[in-house]
């Protein structure tokens, strides 16, 4: 019954979604209330975590082989599956792992993703250039979601493919698990690289407090969200930590 009444809940958010974007930008809108509801309806709980302060920042190139992504907070915890929720899969533990690094400096928030791949070959990373892009809809990416304030509900959305190419971020008013409203599309300043190995890709993240218009002195706790998307079986995963710690 338990499980039931979560696809009730996710099937009414998807139709007010529907409802109210009707053109391909409602994807976007789709996917990012998706996110930002899913620990409603799996009913898993959130956690805190605190960022590591990088001594030395990395250098942006995809490898994860700076010395200071040993220093990095590192979330190893499960994704769960929340896609294709009348498929039996729903709500599982995704089966393939993905492993995250958190750091930050005065100037920057940095993060590194160790994204494994037992299948190279089902592997889609078609879009080519920064921005606004459809191929990156079709594309394997990492997610990340970030409320810079916890006192505000205003949340931005990357998307960064497994060659390093990253969307132009969603900005949007996070109203209520599963719904959000005025999203837009903000051109900020970020860096982002990725390297596809033999049986992962790894990306690597620089976000400017400046283009979250922040100061890091100003910063003490974030929500953030992670999300991967395999798009050849239209799955995507999630995992929700509700706290960041940074200072």
């Amino acid at each position: 019954m338990q499980r039931l009444w979560r696809r009730i809940q996710m099937h009414l958010i998807l139709q007010k979604i529907w409802k109210l974007h009707s053109t391909k930008m409602g994807i976007f809108s789709y996917i990012l209330c998706l996110i930002l509801g899913i620990n409603s309806i799996f009913g898993f709980e959130p956690y805190e975590f605190k960022a590591n302060r990088f001594t030395k920042p990395p250098v942006i190139d995809g490898y994860l082989n700076d010395p200071c992504w040993e220093q990095a907070t590192r979330i190893d915890k499960d994704f769960r599956i929340y896609q294709n929720f009348d498929d039996p899969e729903w709500g599982k533990i995704a089966p393939i792992k993905t492993i995250i690094f958190v750091g930050y400096d005065d100037k920057n928030l940095y993060l590194g993703f160790i994204c494994e791949e037992p299948h190279m070959e089902e592997l889609r990373a078609n879009a080519k250039r920064h921005g606004l892009s459809e191929e990156m809809l079709e594309d394997d990416r990492v997610e990340i979601l970030i409320n810079p304030s916890k006192d505000k509900n205003n949340i931005y959305c990357f998307w960064v493919n497994p060659k390093g190419i990253h969307n132009m971020p969603l900005f949007s008013n996070y109203i209520a698990p599963g719904l959000c409203s005025e999203y837009e599309l903000v051109d900020i300043i970020w860096y982002s690289d990725g390297k596809i190995l033999d049986t992962c890709w790894t990306v690597e993240v620089q976000i400017p407090f400046q283009s979250l218009k922040i100061h890091s002195n100003y910063i003490d706790y974030w929500r953030i969200d992670f999300g991967r998307v395999k798009a050849k079986d239209f799955f995507s995963f999630i995992i929700y930590p509700q706290g960041c710690a940074i200072n």
